[in-house]
């Protein structure tokens, strides 16, 4: 059993600590600040878990548990609560997704509405976009990530040819309907966004494509 899970099992109030501990065994072990204060930690009490190793405080504000190794779903997790975060997006959103060719994306790339602020560093990238993003998030082991029709429409401009085929046929091997994603890429057309042209031009290259005998 885990660090953290034993902490929120053993720690002897409702609301406070245990209460806390218990959320971040929900969310992959991390949680904001924010979190902390709706459910009764103050900050003297953080700095005390702080000061005890029971909790890390992350240079982006969020709370990690003392002493797990983060895997990239915890990263994933406290990139996602940081302030003007609406979702993990692009490559690391296909990694979550499980799409081909993404299985070594180390960044994690979050999106935010266009004139927000989103506090990166050398392992988070911010996306800022215009577009309907709320509309279109969901929730892959409790952590918000764009669908996989968006998915694919903010990464395939960065994919070759072949590569966005694969990933497109993936998706579509596994469930994710066709016309969703043709959809979403017309939803997100606007001038200077190539990604949406690009996966309405593929996903025609495969409704045409004969079948194998």
């Amino acid at each position: 059993m885990s660090t953290l899970r034993t902490l929120s099992m053993t720690l002897p109030d409702q609301r406070g600590p245990r209460a806390l501990f218990a959320l971040m065994v929900s969310q992959h072990g991390v949680a904001s600040s924010a979190q902390a204060r709706e459910l009764g930690v103050s900050r003297a009490v953080e700095r005390r878990l702080v000061a005890e190793g029971a909790l890390v405080r992350t240079r982006s504000g969020v709370l990690a548990a003392g002493g797990a190794q983060p895997t990239f779903a915890t990263c994933a997790m406290a990139a996602a609560l940081r302030p003007g975060v609406l979702a993990v997006s692009h490559g690391a959103a296909a990694r979550i997704h499980r799409l081909p060719g993404f299985a070594a994306h180390s960044a994690v790339d979050v999106i935010g509405a266009r004139g927000s602020h989103i506090r990166g560093d050398e392992s988070v990238v911010a996306h800022y976009s215009r577009g309907p993003i709320e509309q279109h998030v969901v929730r892959v082991a409790g952590i918000p990530v764009t669908s996989v029709p968006l998915t694919l429409t903010l990464v395939t401009s960065s994919l070759t040819r072949s590569d966005a085929i694969a990933a497109l046929g993936e998706a579509i091997g596994r469930g994710a309907s066709a016309a969703a994603i043709r959809s979403v890429a017309l939803q997100w057309q606007e001038p200077g966004r190539s990604g949406p042209s690009k996966v309405l031009e593929l996903l025609d290259r495969i409704a045409v494509r004969p079948r194998s005998a």
